[in-house]
């Protein structure tokens, strides 16, 4: 394991670029490039371009036999991930509802007990009303002459009010994680 550190050391910048939206690709194409040399440096063979890749691996069927494993291993692991995440995900949903219903049985005063109700009905009253108003205008004035920055804040209620009545009915499941699962 010891013999990976400065492999790992020399791929961190690579990695950090993973976390950018601006520099994905290009941390990518950086991180690719890092696992071919050291792999070349430790097994002394040039990966850098295909066909002395392709070349290697016809030489050394064992190899291409570890390379099935390690990629076995990581689909598993991965699998086990999403089966922890999704866990987690109603783990918490279920902590959530718990707490909720705790603070309700609670001595705490009628007012705190009521108070996130009220938010999510105001949120999702105004997400009407605005989403009503930009219909109006809409049709009545043209959509020229909508404000930008009263769509921009009707977008982000609306999604507030969705992210509110999936909360209270149970549907909090985001797009992207329903699409991983």
């Amino acid at each position: 394991m010891i013999q990976f550190i400065p492999a790992i050391i020399s791929a961190l910048p690579a990695i950090a670029k993973l976390f950018d939206k601006d520099e994905r690709g290009e941390g990518v194409r950086e991180l690719t490039g890092t696992v071919l040399n050291e792999a070349s440096k430790s097994l002394g063979v040039d990966f850098r371009s295909k066909d002395t890749l392709i070349s290697h691996l016809n030489s050394n069927p064992d190899a291409v036999i570890k390379m099935k494993e390690i990629d076995t291993a990581y689909e598993i692991r991965i699998a086990e991930l999403k089966v922890q995440d999704r866990a987690n995900t109603l783990l918490d949903k279920q902590s959530a509802r718990v707490n909720s219903l705790e603070m309700y049985k609670s001595d705490a005063p009628f007012l705190v007990k009521i108070t996130s109700s009220i938010i999510a009905i105001a949120t999702v009253l105004s997400a009407a009303a605005l989403d009503t108003y930009i219909l109006y205008e809409g049709f009545a004035k043209g959509l020229e002459a909508l404000n930008p920055v009263i769509t921009l804040i009707a977008g982000n209620v609306s999604a507030r009010a969705a992210q509110v009545l999936g909360y209270y009915y149970g549907a909090a499941d985001t797009k992207e994680h329903i699409n991983r699962g």
